[in-house]
């Protein structure tokens, strides 16, 4: 055989760093053609040029491939992430309403139709919380999903995290216990992610378990970084459900009665989330015996985000410590009482902002659009404004920002709201809080405690 370059008739690849030459296929030896008969050298170059013009021409093929599924990809991200907004505005609307109807209820309401009342709103909560997993997983996929880095005590988010999960635990009859290894300190991350992690990991442990243990452990570690292992007593898992455990649409459980609900989008987003702040998430698991799943993250996030500060709760700031929208506001001017400016295309949010901010004390105006918004802001000068970011003709960044540019309304506290989870990029344009909707009413009124002056 030749070595380094030798052309044959069906095709040729190296074989080894020599230059040894396998042929691949049919043809006659180097040179001839079907039957033995020699080539000439324009026979020769010329079968080469159509060798290298099909190799050629696969690459574009494969790489036409790839950039069609790319943009499928993108579509059907857009697609889910759209789909899972218009499904999320009129549930925020039913959750609002049951609410209100269950805090509104008099002593003279029968107790069935309070009953009636908690299980539309729990109902309505676990379909909201599926919704946002699917929406969370597309904002992922496409890239969108923006970090706010924050100082936080991992000790205290824990603890908070443990908290929020014990009622659920302790009905399946779990007892959840907290080991800290050592003292971890303060980490530098996106707290609110972090404890969604946690709080995902926490659900998961308490579902999966019956009258056992989910036991937390925390700590620093060797490598620098910190880890939070979240252990159970529960049915474990398979050995070839491990395998797809961290793919989207999955469940451990895959019995056909289906005991346990869920899209399985839990782990997939967890781990997804986890890789996003720099760490992981990997699982452990006898069937029979238990799961383990160690979340490790770096103390100090380094990567894109958002900084801020920590506000008066250690965990939502009031407003960035730097921010891209400088410079600073001028000081604010005197405003008009405790009068509220909501700014909204949908009548429904509108209202249940009336009904719910009034009784807390508040006189509330509403505009239906940015541009009677403004007008309303300049005329009234309201002493916050609470802002829908996704309106038609102008959204909500538009409005903040011609707010943030108007000398007589830059000091003006803004408050924005919307289903999608865009704290970070509210804080990063200039907004004083940030509210997701549905908008919990309590946490609003809180914020507005500390934003509103007299």
């Amino acid at each position: 055989m030749l070595r380094r370059g030798r052309a044959l008739a069906g095709g040729y690849h190296p074989r080894d760093p020599m230059g040894t030459i396998e042929e691949t296929g049919a043809g006659g030896p180097p040179g001839e053609a079907e039957g033995g008969i020699p080539r000439s050298p324009e026979e020769e170059l010329a079968r080469l040029k159509a060798e290298v013009s099909a190799l050629r021409r696969t690459e574009a093929e494969l790489t036409k491939a790839k950039t069609a599924a790319e943009a499928a990809s993108r579509a059907k991200s857009a697609f889910l992430a759209n789909m899972s907004h218009e499904l999320r505005t009129p549930l925020a609307a039913i959750l609002g309403y049951a609410e209100m109807l269950r805090e509104e209820a008099d002593e003279g309401v029968a107790q069935s139709r309070l009953t009636d009342l908690g299980r539309i709103h729990a109902a309505g909560t676990s379909l909201l919380a599926l919704i946002d997993a699917v929406l969370e997983m597309a904002r992922l996929e496409a890239g969108k999903t923006l970090l706010l880095v924050e100082p936080f005590d991992l000790a205290a988010l824990v603890g908070e995290a443990v908290a929020a999960a014990t009622p659920a635990a302790a009905k399946n009859g779990n007892r959840v216990e907290v080991v800290e290894t050592a003292p971890a300190g303060t980490v530098r991350g996106d707290a609110r992610k972090v404890r969604d992690v946690l709080s995902r990991l926490l659900d998961n442990a308490a579902k999966f378990t019956s009258n056992g243990t989910v036991t937390v452990t925390f700590g620093p570690a060797a490598d620098g970084t910190v880890r939070v292992a979240v252990a159970d007593t529960g049915i474990g898992i398979d050995p070839e459900q491990m395998a797809a455990l961290f793919s989207p649409f999955v469940q451990g459980d895959g019995s056909p009665a289906r005991r346990f609900g869920g899209t399985g989008l839990g782990l997939a987003l967890t781990q997804r989330i986890c890789r996003l702040m720099g760490g992981d998430l990997v699982a452990e698991s006898e069937p029979g015996k238990g799961s383990t799943f160690t979340v490790t993250l770096p103390v100090e996030y380094r990567g894109p985000a958002v900084d801020v500060e920590p506000g008066s709760d250690g965990t939502l700031p009031a407003r960035p410590a730097s921010s891209p929208v400088a410079p600073a506001p001028p000081p604010p001017r005197p405003f008009r009482g405790r009068l509220l400016l909501v700014i909204d295309d949908d009548p429904n949010v509108r209202d249940l902002m009336v009904r719910n901010l009034g009784r807390a004390g508040y006189p509330v105006v509403t505009a239906w659009g940015g541009e009677e918004g403004l007008r309303l802001a300049r005329v009234l000068r309201p002493s916050a404004i609470i802002l829908d970011v996704l309106m038609p003709q102008m959204n909500g960044w538009d409005v903040l920002a011609a707010v943030r540019a108007d000398p007589d309304l830059a000091g003006v506290p803004v408050v924005l709201t919307t289903v999608l989870d865009e704290a970070a990029r509210s804080f990063a344009r200039g907004a004083s809080a940030f509210v997701r909707k549905p908008v919990d009413f309590d946490q609003l009124a809180g914020l507005l405690e500390g934003l509103v002056r007299e």
